[in-house]
């Protein structure tokens, strides 16, 4: 399960756990800073570390608002996409034509597909179903809302 508390406006707070509760990963987000507050052993890969820290950051959009980007349409899905590039890194945002909902993100760098995240089965503006699919590792993680 992800655990998500927006604790000001360009911070968060972050918790991975099982559903039985057991924390693997706690992580803060300020800004531009990152903070590792916790992460269960097993886990502790500077690797494995560095990539969920960035598919956390894809989906908080932290860094949209302040990068330059290009719009234009996809016929193929009917969606809108927007196009931020930063060096050799580049994210694409798929929104729904009809309804303005985000879609889809995919994180590629030089032209080739690292990460595709699917949102979808939205609900009062919010997605029920995320799906991070890594190209490159073997890496898939579902994220499904809980309702109270």
């Amino acid at each position: 399960m992800l655990v998500t508390k927006q604790m000001q406006p360009n911070d968060y707070r972050v918790i991975f756990t099982t559903e039985l509760g057991m924390k693997l990963f706690d992580f803060e987000f300020k800004d531009t800073s990152f903070t590792l507050h916790y992460c269960v052993p097993q886990f502790n890969k500077p690797a494995l570390l560095k990539t969920i820290q960035k598919d956390i950051q894809i989906l908080l959009m932290n860094d949209v608002k302040t990068e330059i980007f290009e719009v234009f349409t996809n016929p193929k899905d009917s969606c809108y996409v927007y196009r931020i590039k930063n060096n050799k890194l580049h994210n694409y945002y798929f929104l729904d034509q009809s309804n303005k909902l985000l879609v889809k993100i995919e994180h590629a760098k030089k032209n080739t597909k690292k990460t595709t995240f699917t949102l979808n089965n939205y609900s009062d503006n919010f997605p029920s179903n995320i799906l991070i699919q890594h190209h490159d590792i073997k890496l898939k993680i579902e994220l499904n809302l809980l309702k109270k």
